[in-house]
């Protein structure tokens, strides 16, 4: 479920179980409970893989292989991946004008940007073998951090990838906690990486590539990972960790310098 940020209208999926396979419906309606309203045109929409346009004008969704971009008020949509299929993640301008997708074909991955209206595609990434995942725009931009074969790259120019580092980076998460996040100053990425230990420890990666990433976590005893983390207002990193396999997991702070 997602609201409009004019607090006027609710997005939200439904799914049926015909016993061969879930049904998604995506619909959009007014906080007063009038002017319902399908969003997606089939029976095929993936339940609960949507994103909302910031501005609350538009959501972005999967219609089988499809990326599709409707109207939230029900006026219209747009299917932007026209021949390729899209796979991996979709992200959405702060500005709700853009939007940045992986799209796969013939067994090659490329990375695409594309008015949310459907109106000017563009190829920001030429095509490759390896899967490629969108996971974050950089603030304020349409500059792109990508997972390609387990490393981190940033992409602000089209085809020239910058590696902000990792060895196995790891894109599960736990509900409410980001998988990637930008610091305050926009330098630089928090991530969770297996180096080779066998353990998924925290560090911080040059947007630009300018340095070696750095790690952040303690050392880690025996195979205990860092499970979630995030900013603290004071400007440390917090995480949540078994840091000496006790089996009591406990929250700890470092500075991000």
């Amino acid at each position: 479920v997602e609201l409009t940020g004019d607090g006027q209208r609710v997005v939200f999926s439904t799914a049926q179980d015909d016993d061969s396979t879930i049904v998604g419906e995506l619909w959009s309606v007014r906080i007063d409970g009038t002017s319902l309203v399908q969003l997606n045109p089939g029976p095929a929409f993936w339940p609960g893989d949507f994103r909302l346009a910031p501005d609350g004008s538009r959501v972005l969704y999967r219609q089988s292989s499809e990326l599709v971009s409707a109207r939230v008020d029900g006026a219209g949509f747009r299917i932007l991946t026209s021949g390729a299929s899209q796979s991996g993640g979709f992200l959405i301008s702060d500005d709700s004008v853009f939007c940045v997708f992986a799209s796969t074909e013939g067994g090659q991955w490329s990375l695409r940007l594309d008015r949310l209206d459907g109106t000017q595609p563009f190829e920001l990434l030429a095509p490759m073998p390896t899967p490629i995942t969108p996971l974050e725009l950089v603030d304020g931009s349409t500059s792109a951090v990508l997972l390609i074969g387990g490393k981190l790259y940033s992409l602000a120019t089209p085809n020239a990838l910058v590696l902000i580092g990792g060895d196995a980076v790891y894109t599960g998460h736990v509900l409410g906690f980001p998988i990637v996040l930008q610091t305050p100053d926009g330098r630089e990425l928090l991530y969770r990486d297996d180096t080779g230990a066998g353990v998924l420890e925290l560090f911080a990666g040059r947007l630009d590539g300018s340095a070696p990433p750095r790690k952040l976590s303690l050392p880690l005893a025996g195979e205990r990972d860092v499970q979630s983390f995030r900013l603290a207002v004071d400007g440390r990193v917090l995480y949540h960790a078994d840091q000496f396999v006790n089996d009591q997991f406990a929250l700890y702070g470092v500075p991000l310098d």
